[in-house]
């Protein structure tokens, strides 16, 4: 049983943040690439971390080995890997869990529907969920994003957020890019971050500029 107090804490320290009836964000605008991120909602999930129930697996997907965490109730991160002789103990993981992880890393799905629970600073976890929001096919730019978590002074910020993100893909940081149309960063490599970008349909040039789909 939750207090309404610990409720919150626990809410404040594992990110479960819902955008699922929550208030609308203060900026209305979205980029000529983007998507104004209000119109867009997901899952709200509350669990409690068991300590028992932590789990750790290692995989392959198309993108390269990967290593997921599960809490028990909720995926906690999801990394790519430089080595790829870790060998695969997705066993390890709930089959409906793993299958949508894959189908993420596919590129079949967003799995949306998937919890998250995230431990960062409050203002992380807010662009974290935004990202979220991003809809596969379309990009925002660091200063939009900043803009509409409501902090529009905050791009630097915002883009070291996106390069603390702990869930790559189903997170998708990788949707935001710089004013200029130039990649920006990307916390596993700028390589991965073309592959996703092109597999969703943009075309990016050898000077690191991200064309408008269809260029």
């Amino acid at each position: 049983h939750w207090t309404r107090h610990a409720l919150a804490d626990y809410r404040h320290q594992w990110g479960l943040v819902t955008w699922r009836g929550a208030r609308p964000l203060p900026c209305p605008r979205s980029d000529r690439m983007g998507v104004d991120i209000r119109r867009q909602r997901c899952h709200l999930y509350i669990c409690a971390a068991n300590a028992s129930a932590m789990m750790q697996a290692w995989f392959m997907s198309p993108l390269g080995a990967v290593t997921a965490h599960w809490n028990g109730c909720a995926v906690t991160h999801i990394e790519f890997l430089q080595s790829e002789t870790l060998g695969d103990t997705a066993r390890k993981f709930p089959k409906t869990v793993y299958a949508e992880i894959q189908d993420c890393l596919d590129g079949r799905t967003d799995a949306l529907d998937l919890p998250i629970a995230l431990q960062g600073s409050a203002f992380q976890q807010t662009v974290w969920h935004a990202l979220r929001t991003i809809p596969r096919g379309q990009l925002l730019t660091y200063s939009v994003l900043a803009e509409q978590v409501g902090n529009p002074r905050a791009t630097r910020a915002v883009a070291n957020a996106c390069g603390s993100n702990p869930c790559a893909v189903l997170i998708p940081c990788h949707r935001v890019i710089r004013r200029n149309q130039g990649l920006g960063g990307y916390a596993w490599g700028i390589d991965l971050k073309i592959k996703l970008l092109t597999r969703e349909g943009w075309a990016v040039t050898d000077q690191g500029i991200v064309l408008s789909r269809g260029s």
